[in-house]
């Protein structure tokens, strides 16, 4: 039997967790495809058969709710996905997708979407529409900057960080404001991009939104934004 490849260590705190753990008995994982497994976007298949956020969704989810994933696969025989979440009380059950969201999000705003990947794209406008904004999409910067060129207006600009056609996400931000100074802005990134992305980038007040993300934390990450540059307009 081949030893196993491992994905990750997982630094649980002390506690009570509940494991999922899935198996199947395919090809299993090389070492390559394993230490990337849990990247946004990174998959094998072909252009258009995968998004590459199946895997990178779940470790975003355990993490977000105190756990961890673990990833273990065999040339050959298979692989192993097991998901850890702590355990709760029955007292400390609650409406946690509705309760949060209603008291945190604004949903009045016009929000402008730059994101090059067409699920992600589709994935944060339909959250943003959910929380009752309105939206406007983009698939890179220049893109972006001619909507706005032509006289649309906008109170936040959500922008992937990593854009192609030579314009990323912090140019689209610095172009976006000068066309419209008072128009905050919220940064999105992958984890693996995360510890690459410093202030010198963004600038020491940026907003940066880790991909993939749940609802409740796009809400949070834009009333943030808003409310920051709303007070320091009044001079709050």
């Amino acid at each position: 039997m081949n030893d196993p490849i491992v994905a990750g260590e997982l630094e649980l705190p002390p506690g009570n967790y509940v494991s999922i753990a899935v198996t199947d008995n395919g090809e299993g994982m090389s070492k390559d495809v394993v230490a990337h497994a849990f990247e946004p976007f990174y998959t094998t298949k072909d252009v258009g058969a995968g998004t590459g956020l199946g895997l990178s969704m779940v470790y975003g989810f355990a993490l977000q709710s105190g756990g961890g994933v673990s990833l273990s696969s065999v040339a050959g025989e298979g692989t192993t996905v097991v998901l850890y979440l702590p355990k709760l009380d029955d007292d400390a059950l609650i409406d946690s997708d509705n309760v949060p969201i209603r008291h945190v999000a604004a949903g009045a705003e016009d929000i402008l979407v730059v994101e090059d990947d067409a699920d992600m794209r589709r994935i944060a406008a339909e959250s943003l529409e959910r929380l009752g904004y309105r939206v406007t999409v983009a698939a890179d910067g220049p893109e972006a900057i001619a909507i706005l060129e032509q006289g649309a207006e906008f109170d936040l600009l959500l922008t992937d960080i990593r854009l192609p056609n030579g314009m990323p996400g912090a140019d689209v931000a610095r172009r976006a404001r000068t066309l419209s100074p008072t128009l905050s802005v919220v940064f999105m990134t992958g984890y693996a991009e995360t510890a690459r992305v410093g202030a010198a980038e963004l600038g020491e007040d940026a907003i940066l939104l880790r991909k993939p993300f749940r609802r409740i934390e796009l809400a949070r990450a834009l009333n943030r934004a808003l409310l920051r540059d709303a007070e320091a307009r009044d001079g709050v």
